[in-house]
């Protein structure tokens, strides 16, 4: 993702489209520190984002930076704008009344495969597709239940109801289906769980279990459709006016 950024000015002017995109004005100094503080995190909370804005794009304009900044979501705007012809994208996705979250995605790619390619082999896919369907699966028999009524106590308000211990996510390794059968250690298994969480593909829900992570709902909605989730939360891509 680093290097799409790099390259941005580096695209070969194929059509006029692509000409235009590279005669908008272009980000400003603080925009691009802007954009590289997004791109450092898997996911931000608004509260994040707002001290990424702060720290870039409001105190270059305090140094004399050019531009007129008005908020942080018009600067987002105006990022994809520059981006949108990478395949990249700032997205936002509403979990609750004032929750929200931020981050730099593959707008291109709703494959989790593909969404794990540089850095997942096929086993840890297969494993994450068979974790986020066990969790939608759990989600849909709960249809009706008040959410936050069960011991879970950390639950987002919109999105799957569902969740799942971690205990059962480490037991997963044993429901793989072949070719992966039997290749994942118990040690694998609970080292790949931390890093589906540290990535914010899954996330705490509270005493011991998981649920659908933000980053998940905004890159892959259309596989979680696929695994019977309707209520997929309201996602927001910001562009310039």
């Amino acid at each position: 993702m680093a290097e799409s950024l790099r390259s941005l000015q580096e695209i070969p002017i194929h059509n006029r489209q692509q000409q235009r995109f590279l005669e908008m004005r272009p980000l400003t100094l603080g925009e691009q520190q802007f954009l590289q503080l997004l791109s450092s995190r898997p996911c931000s909370t608004e509260d994040q984002v707002a001290v990424m804005y702060e720290s870039s794009i409001l105190a270059r304009h305090e140094e004399g930076g050019r531009g007129n900044p008005r908020s942080s979501n018009d600067s987002i705007g105006r990022i994809n704008n520059h981006i949108e012809k990478l395949g990249l994208a700032v997205k936002m996705v509403c979990l609750g009344p004032n929750v929200r979250y931020y981050a730099l995605v593959n707008k291109l790619c709703d494959d989790v495969a593909k969404s794990f390619a540089t850095s997942r082999g096929a086993l840890e896919v297969a494993y994450f597709k068979l974790i986020l369907e066990k969790i939608v699966e759990d989600g849909n028999s709960r249809d009706g239940d008040e959410p936050g009524t069960s011991r879970q106590s950390n639950y987002f308000a919109a999105g799957c109801k569902g969740f799942i211990t971690e205990l059962d996510i480490k037991n997963l390794r044993t429901d793989l289906p072949d070719p992966h059968r039997g290749k994942l250690s118990a040690y694998a298994a609970e080292r790949t769980m931390r890093s589906f969480v540290s990535e914010e593909w899954l996330v705490p829900r509270g005493n011991g279990s998981l649920q659908i992570g933000p980053r998940t709902y905004m890159e892959l909605p259309e596989l979680l459709n696929q695994y019977g989730l309707d209520d997929i939360p309201q996602i927001i891509v910001h562009l310039s006016r």
